[in-house]
């Protein structure tokens, strides 16, 4: 028999200012879900008992400013002694909610991080001669926080204007032009290529009958689409150049067309230099048009052509998709591939989202995939 030290359990951790307050709200608490996400902010929420209306009357179970350092201890996982802490991150409190007659509070938390500024001002100014790494890197700098660069691709700006826009905005609109994704987690802006990611070796398996609860899997073909294609005029030479990206594997026959044009005033001039810049390899133009260095050994792809990537990828990759319950999985993340298999049809590689972590009153995870997209976008 199982001593009690032998016994498989789960602890969420929830840190502020050196204090692990999970003791204190344990007898309260209802629920404990943190969803760990790619191309969004993670979030968190936490479901607290009211049973004696303390919470609504006269005191609050955490600091409405504070900053929440969030774990995940589990505990004899899968042997004895198989013990892990899963970082979860660093969160704010976003809103807290009061449930009647029920008696209970609902705290949601966002991982974006202290500085509002970040998502809340808006600027206008302009970057030159610039990398988008070292430019994303400034921003980081100015709001207490650092940059993981977690691609092989190095887009740079002879010009960029951020115009009336917040940071956060501004950032994730040059990943979508460059077919870039941007995570958010513990003061860290982490920039990925989706495709990259898709790419790499699973290491995890979703199997039918071993660890899933229960499952959908959707096909969608309404929206999606077969190719794209994007206009590029070059802001200082005026000449147009097209980009195109297929999908090998597409059904649809439908087309995207989207332009990119600057418009008369200056500062919305929008390029890419054709200039090396120390420390990162070489960006150069191609028959007058910008170009994004796509990694070392896979040459240069149009400003144009990455465009098109990007709407592409943003129209198929909820083409295939499938959602699963499983038991609980504390060292899986959204961003990684995992293998599907004895499902007939949908058996593949596919890439996790979103994973949520239920740990109260059961550890379980909920997590929605997409099927790896074949091509090179």
């Amino acid at each position: 028999m199982l001593s009690n030290l032998q016994v498989r359990h789960t602890i969420p951790q929830i840190w502020i200012e050196g204090t692990d307050y999970y003791l204190a709200l344990a007898s309260f608490l209802k629920s404990f879900s943190y969803t760990d996400s790619i191309g969004k902010a993670d979030d968190l929420t936490i479901t607290l008992a009211d049973r004696d209306r303390r919470f609504i009357t006269d005191s609050f179970p955490l600091k409405a400013q504070a900053e929440l350092d969030v774990w995940i201890k589990v505990v004899n996982w899968r042997f004895p002694t198989d013990n892990f802490r899963r970082d979860c991150g660093l969160f704010e409190i976003d809103s807290v909610s009061f449930s009647v007659p029920l008696n209970s509070v609902s705290i949601k938390a966002t991982s974006i991080p202290g500085s509002k500024a970040l998502k809340n001002t808006k600027k206008t100014r302009g970057f030159e001669n610039i990398s988008f790494r070292a430019l994303a890197e400034q921003i980081a700098a100015e709001h207490g926080m650092s940059v993981l660069w977690d691609t092989k691709e190095f887009p740079r700006f002879k010009r960029v204007e951020q115009n009336d826009q917040s940071d956060l905005e501004f950032i994730q609109k040059l990943c979508d032009d460059a077919n870039l994704m941007l995570k958010i987690k513990r003061r860290q802006l982490i920039i990925f290529a989706e495709k990259e990611y898709e790419l790499k070796e699973p290491q995890y398996a979703i199997v039918e009958g071993l660890n899933v609860i229960d499952g959908t899997f959707e096909t969608r073909l309404a929206d999606t689409a077969k190719e794209a294609e994007c206009e590029f005029m070059n802001p200082e030479t005026g000449k147009l150049s097209t980009g195109k990206a297929v999908d090998p594997e597409s059904t649809s026959k439908d087309k995207i067309r989207t332009s990119k044009r600057p418009a008369a005033a200056p500062d919305s001039r929008y390029d890419l230099l054709p200039a090396p810049f120390a420390g990162d390899p070489l960006i150069d133009y191609k028959n007058d048009e910008p170009a994004v260095n796509a990694g070392k050994g896979t040459g240069l792809k149009s400003a144009a052509t990455k465009k098109a990537e990007s709407e592409l990828r943003k129209a198929n990759r909820n083409r295939d998709v499938a959602s699963f319950a499983l038991k609980g999985q504390p060292r899986i993340n959204a961003g990684e591939p995992v293998w599907i298999r004895g499902y007939g049809k949908f058996d593949g590689k596919y890439l996790l989202e979103n994973v949520q972590h239920s740990v109260i009153p059961i550890y379980s995870c909920r997590v929605s995939l997409h099927k790896e997209l074949k091509g090179d976008y």
